[in-house]
C-alpha cells in the first residue's frame, strides 16, 4: 500500500498523501491537466477530501482540472497570502462552487489517516506590479507538514532563501522524515533551513 507519491507531472509539483481506500490529500496539481490526472488515476483516487495549493504559479496550479474531474472534491485550501494574485482568480473561477478556505500557520486538518499542519507563511505586500513567477510569491508559499503512516513530510512548495529563513525564525520544530526540497531543487536554499527539517 502506498502513504505518499509524488506525481511525474514534469516542471512542477503534484503530491498525493493516502487518506483511506481510493482517497488522498492532493497538494499542488502540476501545469498540466492530463499528467496529473493519470497520476490520481493510476493510484485510483476517486474521492480528494483536501485539496491544497501552495502559492498561485502555474506549475502548481494549472492542472487543476485533471484533479477535479471525475472526483470529489471536498475543502480545497490556499494560503493567506495576496489573495488577489491573477493565479488565485484562474482557480477560483476553475473550482466554481468549491468550499475554499484560507489557511494560516496553525491551521491542522485530518482526512481518514493523514494530518495536515500549516508550519509556516510569510505574507508580503504585493507591489502594484507582480511579476507572474515573482521571486514574493515563491516565498509566500505555505510550508506544510503531513503525518502519515508513522511518516513525517515537509513540503514547502518554491519557498527560496527568504521564505526559508524566516520558516526557521517561526517555528520551533521543522523536523520531519521526508523533505520535499523547494522550488523544485534550484539553488535558492537556506542551510539552515536543511538542517532544522533534518531529513532522513
Amino acid at each position: 500500500i502506498w502513504t505518499v507519491v509524488s506525481c511525474d507531472v514534469g516542471q512542477g509539483d503534484a503530491t498525493a498523501i493516502r487518506a483511506g481506500p481510493q482517497a488522498a490529500i492532493v497538494i499542488d496539481a502540476g501545469p498540466d491537466a492530463r499528467l496529473v490526472a493519470r497520476c490520481l488515476d493510476q493510484l485510483e483516487i476517486t474521492q480528494v477530501p483536501l485539496l491544497v495549493f501552495t502559492h498561485p504559479h502555474a506549475d502548481h496550479i494549472g492542472g487543476v482540472a485533471g484533479v477535479v474531474a471525475g472526483r470529489r472534491v471536498g475543502r480545497v485550501l490556499f494560503p493567506t497570502a495576496n489573495p488577489d494574485a491573477a493565479g488565485w482568480r484562474q482557480l477560483r473561477a476553475a473550482l466554481a462552487g468549491a468550499t475554499i478556505t484560507l489557511v494560516s500557520p496553525g491551521w491542522v486538518v485530518v482526512a481518514g489517516q493523514a494530518r495536515l499542519t500549516v508550519l509556516a507563511e510569510q505574507n508580503f505586500v504585493a507591489p502594484a506590479v507582480v511579476t507572474a513567477e515573482s521571486a514574493e510569491e515563491n516565498d509566500s508559499s505555505l510550508i506544510l507538514r503531513v503525518e502519515v503512516g508513522g511518516l513525517r513530510m515537509v513540503l514547502a512548495g518554491d519557498v527560496q532563501e527568504t521564505g526559508q529563513s524566516a520558516a526557521v525564525a517561526a517555528v520551533s520544530d521543522l523536523g520531519a522524515d521526508v523533505l520535499l526540497v523547494p522550488h523544485h531543487g534550484s539553488a535558492h536554499q537556506s542551510t539552515a533551513f536543511l538542517a532544522a527539517v533534518h531529513p532522513q
